[in-house]
């Protein structure tokens, strides 16, 4: 987490709330086999969470007028954005439990 830290104040980081957690989340389901039947990708989450939804009327993360400062013209979710979601989600994934209500 720290590396993360001092990287991020020398250039923007590959970090998306939402789509670095969409994609965290998916590829645990994935790595421990509860993903389910209609599965997907865990980088095709990721990028639905980037993307937004047209059809529903939510924005993605690709439209924050900040992220888009740096990252319009580049593939934000590449290598280094899913190494920086698996550091900072994969913990917090390992330690959870899912409560049925």
């Amino acid at each position: 987490m720290l590396d993360g830290y001092w990287s991020g104040l020398t250039q923007p980081l590959n970090f998306f709330p939402e789509s670095s957690y969409a994609f965290a989340e998916a590829d645990y389901k994935k790595e421990i086999g509860t993903q389910g039947k209609s599965a997907k990708d865990p980088i095709t989450v990721a990028e639905n969470k980037w993307n937004g939804n047209d059809f529903v009327g939510a924005p993605g993360e690709s439209q924050d007028e900040y992220i888009s400062l740096f990252f319009k013209n580049a593939d934000a979710l590449d290598e280094n954005f899913e190494t920086l979601a698996r550091t900072v989600f994969r913990p917090l994934l390992e330690n959870s439990e899912e409560v049925q209500e």
